[in-house]
This record gives C-alpha cells, sequence and structure tokens, in this order.
C-alpha cells in the first residue's frame, strides 16, 4: 500500500510540474503576443502601406510598416505661381474649399513659402505651406481643392491695367 501511495503522490507531483510548465509556457506565449500588436504613436489613418503586403513576413527593429498620418491638424500644400509671390507671404490668410465638400470652407495661415520653384504638371510653381485645423477629420490627405489668399486691396484701376502691363512687359521687354 505505501509504495502505491508514493507512486501516486509522486505521479501527482509529476502532475503538478507538468501544469506548471504549461502555465509558464502560456505566459511566456501571452507576452509573446502583447509584443506582436502594432501601436501608432498618433492617431490618424495609414496613408502608405498594407497589413496583406506584411502578413507571415518577417520585420526587423526600426522597419517602417506603414506610414500613418494624423488628421487633427494638416499641412496644406498651396502651388504659387511667380507672379503670385509679388502679393503673397507668410502670415496672410487663406481660404480653403476642397473638392469633396464644397459646401465647407477652413481658414489657415501661411507658415512658410518655399526658397525655391518645383515643376509640377509642367508649371514652375512655388510650395506655399499652410496649417489648418481639422477637428472633424473632414479633410484627407491629398484632397484637391481651391485656396482664397487675403491679399490685401488693389484700386479697380490696378485690376483693370495690371494684366495687360504684365503681358506688355513680358513681350517687349526681352
Amino acid at each position: 500500500y505505501s509504495a502505491h501511495t508514493s507512486r501516486n503522490s509522486g505521479d501527482l507531483r509529476l502532475a503538478q510540474l507538468e501544469q506548471e510548465t504549461q502555465r509558464v509556457t502560456i505566459a511566456a506565449l501571452e507576452k509573446q503576443l502583447e509584443n506582436l500588436e502594432l501601436r501608432s504613436p498618433v492617431d490618424g489613418v495609414i496613408v502608405q502601406g498594407s497589413l496583406d503586403e506584411h502578413s507571415g513576413m518577417p520585420v526587423s527593429r526600426g522597419a517602417t510598416l506603414f506610414e500613418i498620418a494624423p488628421l487633427d491638424r494638416m499641412r496644406l500644400e498651396i502651388h504659387l505661381t511667380t507672379s503670385d509671390l509679388a502679393n503673397v507671404e507668410v502670415g496672410q490668410r487663406v481660404t480653403l474649399r476642397v473638392d469633396a465638400d464644397r459646401w465647407n470652407q477652413w481658414t489657415a495661415t501661411i507658415i512658410r513659402i518655399a526658397p525655391r520653384a518645383k515643376v509640377i504638371d509642367s508649371q514652375v510653381v512655388f510650395i506655399a505651406t499652410a496649417e489648418i485645423d481639422n477637428p472633424d477629420r473632414t479633410l484627407r490627405p491629398g484632397m484637391d481643392g481651391k485656396v482664397r489668399i487675403s491679399a490685401g486691396t488693389k484700386s479697380s484701376g490696378w485690376w483693370v491695367f495690371s494684366k495687360p502691363y504684365e503681358w506688355l512687359l513680358s513681350k517687349f521687354y526681352w
């Protein structure tokens, strides 16, 4: 009877050790699972990258998987022609209307005008940047729209004669 009891207590101890090993294994797997969760430091939308592209693929620390754009405050990129530069400067107010929502408008302030021109769609433009609040998250990265820049007032004579004058200068100056 004592050999049988000793054997049963040995089996019980072995079962307890097996159970503890399983508990430690489960805890280690849960910790690994926690580390597998991707979290963004900013709230926004994914503008580049796809979960399907990276599913099952090994990744290394520091690798970029997704690009996330915050939506609460955005940057507005305004294309200015060279003739626009004479009337636009940092600090001016901008009114924006986007093609996707023509009934609403947003206001912003120009914070920067690039010192160097770029060629975009075969036009020479200077990029002006304005920051815009987007509390209802209606605006999305890549939206097209139109802006109106408050550049002060001009006399009606200036409006009537400035364009023909500029045209004449361009034809006869060179």
